[in-house]
């Protein structure tokens, strides 16, 4: 029998992609068929059942290909308790760093007559609601997602180079949301999980700054309802929470570092490619494996990939224009 591998090939992550994206549009139609789209119990629905779809994606296309998909996404290990608490201390300053940045790009927005936000099921009205949000629009979104880009796709593309992984997952990961609004700060957590996925290699802990991240949300939103909140916050308040977070967050990914790579003998190489690793080797080598660099592989599954996330992002751009 033949041996699993233990790394994605280059293209498997745009094909496995371009399948879960294109499982979720007709689980979204199946849904719609049976169940009102604007209806609380769609939105529910969606939300549950879409990261199942992902993981399932990863899971068994992984299989599919010959893949062990514990090594390959990475999820034999847990996170080091260090490693965890980086992840969630991450995710909190995150939050206070690019929530000023979103509301700010969201008022420019509407400025220039975009409408269009993003519909969630209400997660915030009662505490019961409270409790389905954190399942199912905080944990259970954490894992599809983070099994799908920084497991399947970021995966497959790392030998390529970690900045060129780091980089387009966040990018399709930013896309995929389908909002102008929402894409700067989406790529930019994409980027902070990729790299903590780097850091680590664990993909838990990419799961637990995600997990971390949209709980928060949650919970402030359910407060803030709770407490009968009529008030708007002001742009002040927005502005010191992003300057004292985002230079927090910046000082941390800082404090992080980057691993000490190793070459084929396990020995330690200098924080400078080798011409054996190819350009940028020494960012993305793993640690205590020698990865043969790609240096000109033909990425037609990033292509499809790309094409189907850049037509959503486009159609609804469009869509959320005023007068459109």
């Amino acid at each position: 029998m033949t041996e699993r591998k233990t790394q994605f090939g280059f293209n498997d992550g745009g094909i496995l992609f371009s399948i879960a994206v294109a499982l979720m549009f007709l689980y979204q139609i199946a849904l719609s068929l049976a169940i009102k789209p604007s209806s609380q119990v769609f939105l529910w629905a969606y939300s549950f059942g879409t990261p199942v779809i992902f993981v399932l994606t990863s899971t068994v296309g992984a299989l599919v290909m010959r893949v062990n998909p514990l090594k390959a996404l990475p999820i034999a290990k847990a996170p080091k308790p260090r490693e965890a608490g980086r992840a969630i201390l991450l995710a909190i300053l995150a939050v206070l760093a690019f929530l000023p940045l979103a509301t700010a790009v969201q008022w420019l927005f509407g400025l220039m007559g975009y409408r269009q936000a993003p519909v969630y099921a209400d997660y915030s009205s009662t505490w019961w609601r409270m409790l389905l949000g954190l399942v199912g629009i905080a944990l259970l979104p954490a894992i599809g997602e983070e099994f799908l880009f920084r497991g399947v796709v970021y995966g497959s593309i790392r030998r390529k180079g970690t900045v060129y992984a780091v980089f387009l997952t966040a990018l399709l990961f930013a896309l995929l949301h389908g909002s102008p609004v929402q894409f700067i700060h989406q790529f930019l957590i994409g980027c902070i999980m990729a790299f903590l996925v780097y850091q680590t290699e664990c993909l838990w802990t990419s799961v637990l700054f995600h997990f971390v991240n949209n709980a928060v949300i949650i919970l402030y939103e359910f407060v803030y309802k709770a407490a009968c909140a009529t008030y708007t916050i002001p742009w002040w308040v927005y502005l010191v929470m992003f300057v004292v977070a985002a230079p927090l967050l910046v000082l941390v990914l800082l404090k992080t570092g980057l691993r000490k790579p190793t070459d084929q003998e396990g020995d330690p190489v200098p924080m400078v490619a080798a011409p054996s690793l190819g350009r940028g080797g020494a960012f993305w080598a793993k640690r205590g494996e020698y990865i043969p660099y790609q240096a000109n592989p033909k990425p037609f599954g990033l292509y499809v990939a790309f094409a189907i996330v850049g037509i959503i992002w486009l159609a609804n751009t469009i869509v959320g224009w005023k007068g459109v």
